[in-house]
């Protein structure tokens, strides 16, 4: 890439930097999607880290990131997987910084977790059960004493505002890895979400695509579909 073609994608990348939480989709707070934000906004203001428990597609994230938004806090995110490691979910040193200036703050890179303790933020671990056992014990101390031993440092405490909020699949799902019972029992509110009714689910269909103004009964087919296919496993799409 030549000089002229990085400096404007460093402008396009300025230009495309999104302040703030942005939820493109309207989250329909009916039914279970209510009574779930209800627990995790009452959790989150008791001080007990919440975990929403569901298949692929009922809506977790898109829920955990309207509670952050509505939250009024630094909302960080960051969805597992077995690349995730614990320098990048917590920071790491940059080597460079060292060999200049040593071992402080200054050469610190902070991770989304680290971040949002200092800074009192809100932080969604998403697909929590797709984190391995290293990132997992990182989670321990910050969910449990509220504080990261950060060498040389020391101990790191957490703002008071600072939250946290998880999702994970249910564990018969593929590259899903079981839970510490350590970490397990830091999570003190378990809310369960399935796939929604025809009701609910038809009026989320016509809210995210107004455009095509569908009559009842090619919603009421698109829906039956829909339901039909899910987890069939006698099926490819």
């Amino acid at each position: 890439m030549s000089g002229d073609d990085e400096l404007g994608f460093r402008e396009l990348l300025r230009k495309s930097i999104v302040d703030g939480i942005q939820i493109e989709n309207p989250v329909i707070l009916k039914g279970q999607y209510k009574r779930a934000y209800d627990l995790l906004r009452d959790s989150i203001d008791a001080g007990v880290t919440p975990c929403l428990v569901g298949p692929p597609g009922v809506g977790k994230s898109l829920l955990a990131r309207k509670i952050a938004g509505d939250s009024a806090r630094g909302f960080y995110e960051v969805f597992f997987d077995e690349n995730m490691t614990p320098s990048r979910l917590v920071g790491a040193f940059d080597p460079a910084l060292v060999v200049r200036r040593g071992r402080k703050v200054e050469s610190f890179e902070p991770g989304p977790l680290m971040r949002a303790m200092v800074e009192g933020g809100l932080f969604v671990a998403h697909e929590l059960n797709r984190a391995t056992e290293f990132c997992q014990n990182s989670l321990i101390a910050p969910l449990e004493e509220r504080h990261y031993y950060l060498y040389p440092f020391g101990m790191i405490k957490a703002d008071d505002e600072f939250a946290f909020v998880a999702t994970q699949n249910p564990v018969e799902t593929s590259g899903t890895y079981r839970l510490s019972r350590v970490l397990v029992d830091r999570i003190g509110c378990w809310i369960r979400l399935g796939y929604p009714t025809k009701e609910t689910e038809i009026e989320i269909l016509k809210v995210n695509a107004p455009a095509y103004d569908l009559p009842e009964d090619v919603l009421n087919k698109i829906y039956d579909i829909v339901n039909d296919t899910r987890g069939n496993s006698d099926l490819e799409i």
